[in-house]
């Protein structure tokens, strides 16, 4: 950057790295210090003076440079945790150099970060001070997290989806998340989980995909629309409904690459970070992917367990249909020959009565038989389309 009068590194204050200086050197360092897209801060260590920061850690705290210079960390709220800097600075004074220390910052606007510091002592402006290297871990702790959740919903007793939609809002700081599938469904329907900050027990209920950002996801179309998601899909019942302003959504994909459903991500404010909301979004995908088919699995078995149960039911019903028409059929037998016998020994004028006694017996052996014949009928059916 421009090192001219007014420029950062009119700014940047004398250095003396082991105890010699000079001006080619702070002009190398200088350059350096600004250009650098790490972020970078120089504090002195009598009391967190800020000497310089250069603009990856204006952008990284959200402060402007005139609002750092001349405060201290401790004014200015950066250190977290209490008691973090003291903890550093006598790691520092005891090993010279610190690498890959683990910290918590908090930046201008409330939101805390993980960060990852590297620490050094050098010389300037005649002071003891510390250059301190800062990377974000921020979003790799929050890839993590959804890792850790993930695994962790599927021993939840509240139901994978149930647990990993809950956790899923909490990582990415968001009111809504939604799992949709369409299997066994009607075109333009689909079973869809939403997620809401203040439905604390949502359940599985079937919603219109028409005119829906779900509907294209279904496509196989991966979906972020960072704000003004009303003005693409105007006619959407729920984003109308919940004043949504953002939506990212991913397809969910079986083993085989069949279409299972989707997850979606929506919130009321603007959605920023594309690559890394895609990047989690699509680690839960793969996850639910896995879990709609073992459920699918899951539901063929209760099926085929259904089917075996009413055939055996079946089964069983003709069992004791054929042994009550094979009794009665017997019963039947001896009555007929009874009246048969009065028929020929019996008084006369009994004939008529007897006749008309034995045709009615007759046609309920004629039943009886067709019962026995429909159980046998039933039970080779039943046998026949038991599942195996």
């Amino acid at each position: 950057m421009n090192s001219g009068d007014g420029g950062p590194s009119s700014s940047f204050p004398a250095l003396q790295a082991n105890g010699q200086g000079s001006q080619q050197l702070h002009a190398r360092l200088a350059s350096e210090f600004w250009a650098l897209p790490v972020a970078l801060i120089m504090t002195r260590v009598a009391d967190g003076l800020i000497f310089a920061a250069n603009d990856a850690f204006e952008q990284l705290l959200g402060y402007k440079r005139v609002e750092l210079l001349g405060h201290t960390v401790d004014e200015l709220g950066i250190h977290a945790l209490p008691g973090q800097r003291q903890r550093i600075l006598a790691r520092l004074a005891s090993e010279g150099v610190l690498r890959g220390v683990e910290a918590v910052f908090l930046t201008k606007g409330g939101k805390l970060l993980t960060v990852l510091l590297s620490n050094s002592n050098i010389e300037a402006a005649g002071e003891p001070c510390v250059l301190t290297h800062i990377v974000d871990l921020t979003d790799r702790h929050r890839v993590e997290e959804t890792l850790r959740q993930i695994i962790m919903a599927k021993d939840s007793p509240r139901g994978f989806f149930h647990h990993l939609a809950e956790r899923l809002a909490a990582i990415l700081e968001i009111e809504f998340v939604a799992f949709s599938r369409i299997d066994g469904m009607r075109e333009r329907q689909a079973r869809a989980l939403i997620w809401e900050e203040d439905v604390r027990a949502p359940e599985w209920g079937e919603v219109s995909l028409e005119g829906t950002p779900c509907e294209e996801v279904l496509k196989g179309t991966t979906i972020f629309i960072g704000e003004g998601i009303l003005t693409r899909f105007p006619k959407a019942p729920f984003l109308c409904e919940n004043r949504i302003e953002s939506y990212a959504g991913v397809p969910i994909l079986g083993r085989r690459g069949r279409i299972l459903g989707c997850v979606s991500a929506m919130s009321r404010r603007p959605l920023r970070e594309p690559e890394l909301l895609r990047h989690i979004l699509e680690l839960v995908a793969v996850s639910a992917g896995s879990e709609i088919e073992r459920m699918l699995a899951e539901e063929e078995r209760h099926q085929v367990e259904r089917q075996l149960f009413q055939s055996q039911k079946m089964e069983a019903l003709g069992v004791l249909s054929g042994g009550i028409a094979h009794d009665f059929n017997n019963v039947l037998a001896a009555i007929l020959n009874y009246t048969t016998l009065a028929q020929v020994e019996g008084p006369r004028g009994t004939d008529i009565w007897s006749r008309s006694f034995a045709l009615r017996i007759a046609r309920s052996t004629l039943c009886a038989r067709s019962w026995s014949s429909a159980a046998r009928r039933n039970r080779s059916a039943s046998t026949s389309s038991s599942p195996r």
